[in-house]
């Protein structure tokens, strides 16, 4: 039996029923807020928050290399200087940074972190307080989006309950990038949009313009969210030029306009040739399907666990939450929800497959993709559940407590853990500092990249020596300089580092059951060139 679409009259019976759906709501919003401020000070800093906060120093990439990866001895609180805003410099040195160094990420969160920080601290704690307000945007928002898109309030209660206890949604609210800001954007620029459409008035489509606007100024992605759009109105409106179509690109084009001093820096956008590097065709598909999993289920499973296969249960759901909604939604609805999804799962998808990848697998990419799969299985649901006449709406409601119930397992196992998945690149860390903190007079030797070397000096002792560079050749290294220190350690060094010196009579071995931690001490004998560090 094909459920009937919403409609108000359909649900005019139903504001008994949806009481319950109303405090279960409540709570879980109540709990939501929670899990997005707990111990935002407890997880690893790692690398991708570490450029944040480098950029919000105002300090540039050269004045690190030359004044840190010098090969000269520093403390791990000379570091500090370039991870918290700097007297000396002002929020458009911080624009500055970004349009210089990495203009993919545009200025608007950046600029409301200087802020913040300005008022409220330094700490790292502080900066990810910003994140996790910022999230709760997306819910006057999300409820607005689902009155436009679905004519209801039922589903905006029930989208509400799913968004709030969401992990994936939780994990990048704990986060100090702009990845929160940029969903609640791509939440309330469609709802405009909708609205929009439906009043037809200059106000409402100057909203829909500021709302893209922001999402430009936010994450370039939302290049993809406006050709969603675009299409959207295309499929509904058709070809002829009415006065729908001159209100849309009037739109675009202020918005377009709006985004014109950004545009000449991204022409140096570099750093993400790593996501074309190939990767098996069944770790992909695993991945694929565990990421989308997370939004509803995330206790950090391994590929090799078999209790990945509990995954498979919500994979089955999301299809025929996506399937059911282009039965029974009025055309305009799931096509809203299916150029929302289709646009940037093609975008990241088809690359992957064609000339092989893993743009698609980073799923912060595809948050658009992810809110349009989380309104269909809203839809479904809330017809399941309320929809007059409804088959087994028992069944349904037990499966909505099975999800937000998962969520609430989820988001309370990943708050209260140190590391998580998304870090991937400095899980290491807290094992590191450990170690290195533990030596009474310790230096850390590194030739890896300053963005983690950055994140790693938020859990060095302010004391702890450090010899940088990004040169391997450079002699940085001594007789001298390895009696003067009771440990010497190398961070993550290349093979090529490793290899300089072992040929200069240096070995080095493993720090046991720690990641990218080597402990160096001098041979008793000379290696000949060509042999490798063991």
């Amino acid at each position: 039996m094909n459920a009937k679409p919403f409609t108000k009259q359909a649900w005019a019976n139903s504001s008994t029923v949806s009481h319950w759906l109303k405090f279960l709501c409540i709570f879980l919003l109540v709990l939501g807020i929670c899990f997005r401020f707990v111990n935002l000070g407890q997880k690893v800093y790692w690398k991708d928050e570490a450029y944040t906060s480098l950029w919000l120093s105002g300090h540039s990439r050269t004045e690190i290399i030359a004044n840190i990866f010098n090969g000269q001895t520093l403390r791990a609180s000379d570091i500090s200087k370039y991870q918290f805003p700097s007297p000396d410099r002002n929020a458009l040195d911080t624009v500055k940074q970004l349009a210089t160094n990495d203009p993919q990420h545009p200025p608007l969160y950046y600029l409301l972190g200087w802020f913040w920080l300005k008022i409220f601290g330094t700490s790292t704690a502080t900066l990810r307080s910003l994140s996790a307000f910022l999230s709760l945007l997306i819910f006057p928002s999300l409820y607005w989006f689902c009155r436009e898109l679905f004519g209801s309030a039922v589903p905006g209660w029930t989208a509400i309950a799913l968004f709030a206890v969401s992990p994936f949604h939780v994990l990048y609210a704990q986060e100090a990038r702009e990845y929160s800001l940029w969903t609640a954007i791509v939440v309330l620029c469609s709802a405009a949009l909708l609205s929009a459409l439906r009043q037809q008035t200059k106000v409402s489509w100057g909203v829909y313009s500021l709302t893209i606007v922001l999402g430009f100024y936010t994450c370039i992605l939302q290049g993809l969210v406006v050709v969603s759009h675009g299409l959207y109105v295309l499929l509904t409106q058709g070809w002829r030029l009415n006065k729908t179509w001159k209100a849309y690109l009037a739109s675009s084009l202020i918005a377009f306009v709006g985004f014109l001093p950004w545009l000449p820096y991204l022409k140096q956008i570099d750093g993400v040739g790593w996501t074309a590097t190939p990767i098996p065709l069944s770790a992909f598909i695993k991945i694929w399907a565990l990421n989308l999993s997370r939004l509803f289920l995330d206790v950090q499973f391994s590929l090799k666990n078999p209790l990945t296969y509990l995954i498979l249960p919500i994979l089955v759901l999301v299809a025929y939450s996506l399937y059911f909604v282009i039965r029974n939604a009025p055309k305009p609805t799931w096509l809203f929800i299916v150029t929302l999804l289709g646009v940037t799962l093609f975008a990241f998808t088809a690359p992957d497959l064609i000339g092989g990848g893993r743009r698609s697998l980073i799923n912060r990419y595809l948050i658009p993709c992810y809110i349009a799969i989380q309104l269909g299985v809203t839809y479904l649901l809330s017809v399941k559940i309320f929809a007059p006449k409804s088959d087994f709406p028992y069944f349904w409601r037990s499966l909505l407590a099975i999800l937000v119930g998962l969520g609430i397992i989820s988001c309370a196992t990943s708050t209260s853990a140190t590391t998580w998945w998304h870090k991937y690149s400095s899980n290491a860390n807290p094992a590191i500092a450990r170690v290195i903190n533990q030596s009474p007079h310790s230096l850390v030797i590194s030739d890896s990249s300053f963005g983690e070397v950055l994140a790693l000096s938020h859990l060095l002792e302010p004391d702890v020596k450090l010899r940088l560079t990004l040169e391997p050749q450079q002699p940085i290294v001594s007789q001298q300089v390895i009696q003067e220190f009771s440990d010497v350690f190398l961070l993550e060094p290349s093979r090529n580092f490793r290899e300089t010196l072992a040929q200069q009579a240096f070995h080095s071995q493993r720090v046991p059951r720690v990641q990218n931690l080597w402990h160096l001490q001098q041979d008793s004998s000379p290696k000949v060139p060509n042999d490798r560090a063991s």
